[in-house]
């Protein structure tokens, strides 16, 4: 599959504001973003992957198999639906290793990550505070102990490979995306997305 598209991930725990930024940016440069958590739910709402909806309600990681069709629809769509927009943001992706491997075997491995920081009470904060949901502080532990454990293998796998920007988002949302901005200013990986 063949798609006319850049990906960077968008990777931190939950809650950090990974879809508030990539709102911002969408509203700053030739960006498309998918939230991998958003398109699951649209699945879940449907009906259509009832082995989906339980591991969801259970909160545990979507196998590749399950998930990499799934997103390669909906990226397809976003090929044909804004062709100015070639750099696709993935929010939320991959959040296993063999997510990410599986992403880049069927497709392309991405031009960038972007790995947000945050304190782990700021988050737990934010992630009440959303009230989406079953969200709980038992959920909150659970989703952000999963992140410690998965997210170390996934980061380290990037950082070697020299894509990853590091961005700290614990303040205020405005703060945090002047602090996204003056960073991707100076990231010659982000400006060559946009050479034409």
């Amino acid at each position: 599959m063949t798609l006319n598209l850049s990906f960077i991930f968008v990777l931190g725990p939950p809650a950090v504001g990974k879809g508030t930024l990539c709102g911002h940016l969408i509203g700053q440069y030739a960006v498309q973003h998918m939230s991998v958590g958003d398109v699951l739910r649209k699945v879940v709402a449907s009906n259509n992957h009832p082995s989906i909806h339980q591991k969801l309600e259970k909160q545990e990681l979507i196998n590749p198999e399950e998930l990499l069709p799934i997103l390669k629809d909906k990226l397809s769509e976003a090929d044909l639906k804004d062709p100015e927009r070639r750099v696709m943001l993935i929010d939320g992706f991959p959040r296993s290793k063999a997510q990410g491997e599986a992403f880049e075997a069927e497709l392309v491995a991405p031009r960038l990550v972007l790995l947000f920081r945050c304190d782990k009470e700021v988050a737990r904060k934010r992630y009440l505070d959303r009230k989406r949901g079953k969200d709980d502080n038992a959920m909150f532990e659970k989703r952000y102990h999963e992140y410690e454990m998965e997210g170390e293998a996934i980061e380290s796998v990037y950082e070697k490979r020299g894509l990853v920007l590091e961005v700290q988002v614990d303040t205020e949302i405005l703060e945090s995306w002047d602090n996204l901005q003056n960073l991707l200013a100076q990231d010659q990986r982000w400006n060559s997305l946009f050479i034409r």
